[in-house]
């Protein structure tokens, strides 16, 4: 008898790493015959010719936002279209001057890899021999339930679209990011989701590089939450704890119910996904985005400049941690000496700003 596939969540996961240090020369060589190649200050898109404007335009705002975010020049960046591309090339890339590089997945090649990970919950579940018509018809079913629990209509699968390339910022924002604090940078060892900076200060620095409408709406979800029971991490636990997804993806990177690539994406659906965000260390994952964006907003508003993330990312850097960086640079950056007390001028910045909302 078959048994019913559960598809209540598709979770794709996404690591990717720059590459060491470059020269400062560029170059307008294509290295893939499929991609288009273009240029740009700083960077280099590489993507079909549908894609191209949207990876170029998203390179070019990206290091604009990163520079009034972290006050000095970001590094030059490569980033490639679709997977297993970009790893043979790497080399390369870093010779002609581009120390950081993106692997992009669009959204249509998620649904791809989504699909594809659908589909093999379902061969495994069915009988050796199940006819091809009835392996479709269940996929399609099971991508069915994914939509109508995810709440995706026809205006939110557009508006998804519209928000892929603020997607492709905040992933260029991560290898930015790296590139510019940690250039020397080893594996972390499976102790942080990206690199050597702790999980939430990177998620933040990507989470700065995303568009005002994406970040808005993580804005108004962290209102309408923070007051809530669990709707708030104490921020000596954020500046602590993995990201918490972390687990999730190691644990079933390469394992059955996952398909990837060379680029570190990582598809996990149904039960396993419930499973997995069931069992993250915050009862909802996506508070640690909000909780982050909303701290940097206090950040510089409260601080008063718009940059100060670079002056704690240098901290972070150099070996420091948030309580050390408070402690000997806080109050003259007009923010507050220890973490307790930033956590409660934090709340209370936070209730004004809900009382405030029209």
């Amino acid at each position: 008898m078959q048994r019913p596939v559960s598809a209540a969540l598709c979770l794709l996961a996404t690591l990717v790493a720059g590459a060491g240090a470059a020269s400062a020369q560029t170059s307008a060589q294509c290295y893939w015959d499929d991609l288009e190649c273009r240029t740009v200050e700083g960077g280099l898109a590489a993507a079909s010719p549908g894609q191209i404007d949207t990876v170029a335009d998203a390179i070019t705002g990206t290091r604009a936002r990163f520079e009034t975010h972290f006050g000095r020049p970001a590094p030059q960046v490569a980033v490639v279209e679709g997977t297993g591309r970009l790893d043979a090339q790497r080399g390369q890339l870093e010779t002609d001057g581009y120390p950081a590089a993106l692997p992009w997945i669009t959204r249509a090649q998620k649904e791809d890899l989504k699909t594809a990970a659908i589909r093999k919950q379902v061969v495994d579940q069915l009988p050796p021999g199940t006819p091809d018509a009835v392996i479709n018809g269940a996929v399609q079913q099971a991508l069915s339930k994914i939509s109508k629990v995810s709440g995706e209509s026809e205006d939110e699968i557009a508006a998804a679209k519209a928000s892929e390339a603020s997607a492709l910022n905040h992933e260029i924002g991560h290898v930015l990011f790296m590139e510019a604090y940690w250039p020397d940078r080893e594996s972390s060892g499976g102790k942080h989701y990206g690199g050597p900076a702790p999980d939430w200060f990177d998620e933040t620095a990507a989470l700065l590089m995303e568009d005002d409408s994406m970040q808005q709406g993580r804005w108004d979800r962290l209102l309408d939450t923070y007051a809530e029971p669990d709707g708030f991490i104490p921020l000596d636990q954020l500046f602590s704890m993995q990201h918490p997804l972390l687990a999730a993806v190691q644990a079933y990177r390469g394992k059955d119910g996952a398909t990837g690539s060379q680029t570190g994406a990582i598809v996990i659906t149904g039960e396993e996904a419930d499973r997995l965000l069931r069992a993250a260390d915050i009862p909802d994952p996506e508070l640690f985005y909000r909780q982050g964006l909303g701290l940097a907003r206090y950040m510089m508003e409260t601080s008063g400049n718009p940059a100060i993330f670079g002056a704690i990312a240098e901290g972070l850097a150099s070996g420091e941690t948030m309580e050390s960086w408070l402690a000997a640079d806080g109050a003259a950056a007009g923010l507050p000496g220890t973490v307790e007390a930033l956590e409660a001028a934090f709340l209370d910045w936070l209730s004004t700003n809900a009382a405030d909302r029209p």
